[in-house]
């Protein structure tokens, strides 16, 4: 039986993401495992969210228990770990332990936050995670596995690995209809015309894909528009060895898009 780990922090958007994890899980017949991070030292791994309040091992192993029994009221399966630490080391732990085919996090609202000053620590997550990583916004009330979904391509090279073979197990089990959209700030010509030989390494068994082109002066809106344009679910993007860096300063596409998209974002990262 496959895992969803839901990262949890108590809060309104955690437990945003833990529902619709749950519809996820009972469409894959898969379990959930739910997992706090307590901080440690000057380590914040309370991502999106700010500090929570201080509170004992019972306190959380009780509010743990609530949310797991939730999860099996709806016929899933669910059990749950506390540890304390950095985020994506406990992430990585975990996923690797329990064989997880998925990380869910919720995000808060941001709108009105400056992207600079937006917790980043889940961001540190998704250079690690050795899964992909579902952001689920607070906002995002759906309670259906996505039928519609936009993949954001480019035209470098991409060796993809476990992460991506996870996505594609996904993508398979529910045959979303796929666009996969290559964005830039200029028309295209001959030389940059998109092209589905990477997708086709992540979209592999999945029946139905289109291809579109945007323009748009700013990479991150062009996304945000193509995905209005085809109204899909999910938005999804490859986070790549030479902009993982940059996840840690919110300066990259990938944070801006997560920051600003009103459905899930699925991060898959490179090999």
């Amino acid at each position: 039986m496959a895992t969803l780990l839901v990262l949890t922090d108590f809060t309104p958007a955690a437990d945003q993401a833990l529902r619709y994890a749950t519809v996820l899980a009972a469409s894959l017949e898969a379990r959930l495992l739910l997992l706090h991070v307590e901080p440690t030292g000057l380590l914040n791994p309370n991502a999106f969210t700010g500090k929570n309040p201080e509170r004992s091992e019972p306190e959380i192993q009780a509010l743990l228990d609530q949310r797991c029994a939730r999860a099996e009221r709806s016929g899933v399966g669910c059990g749950s770990e506390m540890t304390s630490g950095s985020i994506a080391e406990a992430v990585a732990t975990a996923v690797r332990r329990h064989s997880a085919l998925l990380a869910i996090a919720g995000k808060p609202n941001t709108e009105e936050t400056p992207d600079e000053l937006v917790e980043s620590a889940a961001l540190s997550l998704l250079r690690d995670a050795p899964c992909p990583v579902l952001i689920v916004p607070q906002a995002y009330a759906h309670a259906q596995v996505p039928a519609r979904v936009l993949v954001a391509a480019d035209h470098e090279a991409v060796t993809f690995g476990g992460s991506a073979a996870a996505a594609n197990t996904l993508l398979r089990h529910w045959q979303p209809a796929v666009t996969v959209t290559h964005v830039s700030t200029s028309a295209p010509d001959a030389t940059t015309a998109p092209d589905l030989a990477f997708p086709q390494l992540l979209l592999g068994g999945v029946t139905s894909v289109q291809l579109r082109h945007d323009t748009h002066p700013e990479v991150e809106q062009g996304i945000l528009a193509a995905r209005a344009a085809v109204h899909a679910d999910w938005v999804v993007l490859i986070a790549r060895h030479h902009s993982r860096l940059s996840l840690m300063f919110n300066n990259s596409v990938t944070a801006r898009v997560i920051f600003h998209s009103s459905v899930p974002v699925l991060v898959v990262s490179e090999a």
